[in-house]
C-alpha cells in the first residue's frame, strides 16, 4: 500500500561522542562503497566470460541476468560499467575510484536518493534529512548507512544540552479529520533536548 511520508530533524551530540557517531557512519558508507567495488567486479569478470566468442551479444541481457544473480544496485553498478548510458558493448572495467571513500571531515553523506545525513564539526550536530515520497521513511530506515546512524545515536551519554527530536508526517496523518489532527509528529526523541521538545509537541 502507497505511504507517502517524510522524516527530518537535528540531533546535538556531546563533543566526547562526536567522533564516534561521525565515524560510525563514514565506516558504514566506506563499506558500502567496497562492497560495490566488489560487486562492479563480479558483473564485469561474469558479463565479458559469458559474451566471450559469441556474435551478435545481448549485453543488456547478460547484464540483467548478473545483476539479478547478485541482487545488486542495478542503476549505480550500470553507471560504471556503461558511462556513455544505454548497456551496449563491452562494458568498462571498475575502478576503485568509480567508487570514493569519504574522509573524516565529510560534511554530508548521501544515503540514497531521498535521504542525507549532514554533519556540521563545529557545532557537533547531525541533521537527518528524508525527502517526501513513497514508503521513503521505511526505505532509508533500513540502509545500512542509516542504520550505523541510529546505532551509534543509541549509544550516545548525553548531556544536559543535547540531544533533539526527528519530525515526520505521512499522507494518511495529514488526512485525519479530527480535532488537532494532520499536524507533523515526532518519530524520534534523542537526550535532555530531546525530552524537552517531544513534551512540547505532545509526544
Amino acid at each position: 500500500m502507497s505511504k507517502y511520508e517524510w522524516e527530518r530533524g537535528t540531533i546535538k551530540v556531546p563533543a566526547r561522542a562526536w567522533r564516534k557517531v561521525v565515524d560510525r557512519v563514514l565506516a558504514a558508507y566506506n563499506q558500502q562503497q567496497e562492497t560495490r567495488y566488489q560487486t562492479a567486479l563480479q558483473v564485469w569478470t561474469r558479463v565479458c566470460a559469458a559474451a566471450k566468442g559469441r556474435r551478435g551479444v545481448n549485453w543488456a541481457d547478460l547484464y540483467q541476468r548478473e545483476v539479478q544473480r547478485l541482487r545488486s544496485e542495478t542503476g549505480y553498478i550500470r553507471r560504471v560499467l556503461w558511462p556513455g548510458g544505454p548497456v551496449k558493448g563491452r562494458p568498462r572495467q571498475p575502478r576503485k575510484k568509480d567508487f570514493p571513500r569519504l574522509p573524516a571531515r565529510t560534511t554530508v553523506v548521501r544515503v540514497d536518493g531521498d535521504t542525507s545525513i549532514a554533519f556540521d564539526h563545529r557545532t557537533h550536530t547531525v541533521r537527518w534529512t528524508v525527502s517526501e515520497n513513497n514508503h521513503a521513511v521505511e526505505t532509508a530506515r533500513e540502509h545500512p548507512v542509516a542504520q550505523a546512524l541510529f546505532d551509534a545515536l543509541l549509544l550516545v551519554q548525553w548531556t544536559r544540552h543535547s540531544g533533539g527530536v526527528l519530525v515526520g508526517n505521512d499522507e494518511y496523518h495529514r488526512d485525519a479529520d479530527y480535532p488537532d489532527g494532520g499536524g507533523n509528529y515526532v518519530t524520534a526523541c534523542y537526550g535532555p533536548l530531546g525530552d524537552r521538545n517531544a513534551q512540547r509537541m505532545g509526544w
